[in-house]
């Protein structure tokens, strides 16, 4: 009996490491479809239309970070979704939060940027709490912004100096807890919009993987220990 038991542990532990090896690591989203095929039900998606600003403007938050708590420029709270908070940082302290009506930068809707000073390099970030395991967005110019992905320990997983309009998503399983958004040389990040984050659907490989692993343990397990 002792020996089914051992056998009945390596069977798990080669299973574990098979179905390990399907999840998907960390990796660029490079579609609206391929994010979609990925969230779970129940993501969230920000369309930053909740506050009041008029077509061609831009306004300047008196709060320098902003999430569904914040109350700012006599709006709020709920301003955007639970589970997201941003905010900009630069070299000599807090940047700004602008958020701008349709048509202010080329955008049909309204969406969010950090400002700073240009030698300050501003860096926009977004942070998930809950981590997500995916997400994507919507940006505006400038065309081509710096984009840091991090985990939920703060350890980098993604660093592209190219990025390009008008998508970026990125997916890890084991959580993403921020992204960092700037640029070299330049006061104003990028603008985003229609942020949508959440969870990924299990793999349907790796669901019926784990069935028929375990239904061919207790068989085989059934046989050598009568």
């Amino acid at each position: 009996m002792a020996v089914c038991h051992c056998i009945a542990g390596l069977l798990s532990a080669v299973l574990v490491v098979l179905l390990s090896s399907t999840r998907g690591e960390a990796a660029q989203v490079l579609s609206w479809a391929e994010l979609t095929g990925l969230l779970a039900p129940g993501a969230l998606t920000e369309d930053f239309e909740s506050f009041q600003v008029a077509s061609n403007d831009t306004a300047t938050l008196d709060e320098t970070t902003l999430d569904h708590t914040t109350v700012t420029n006599g709006q709020g709270p709920g301003l955007v979704e639970q589970g997201v908070s941003f905010s900009v940082q630069t070299l000599t302290g807090p940047g700004s939060l602008d958020w701008l009506g349709d048509g202010a930068a080329g955008n049909s809707s309204k969406v969010l940027r950090g400002t700073g000073a240009a030698d300050d390099f501003p860096n926009f970030q977004m942070k998930f709490s809950p981590a997500v395991q995916a997400f994507g967005m919507d940006f505006f110019p400038p065309p081509v912004f710096v984009v840091e992905v991090l985990d939920v320990d703060n350890e980098r997983l993604f660093l592209s100096r190219s990025i390009a309009p008008p998508f970026f998503g990125f997916q890890h399983e084991p959580g993403i807890g921020a992204v960092n958004i700037g640029f070299v040389r330049s006061g104003t990040t990028t603008a985003i919009d229609n942020l949508t984050f959440g969870q990924i659907v299990p793999e349907p490989a790796a669901i019926v993987l784990a069935l028929f692993g375990w239904i061919a343990q207790a068989v085989f397990l059934q046989r050598i220990c009568r």
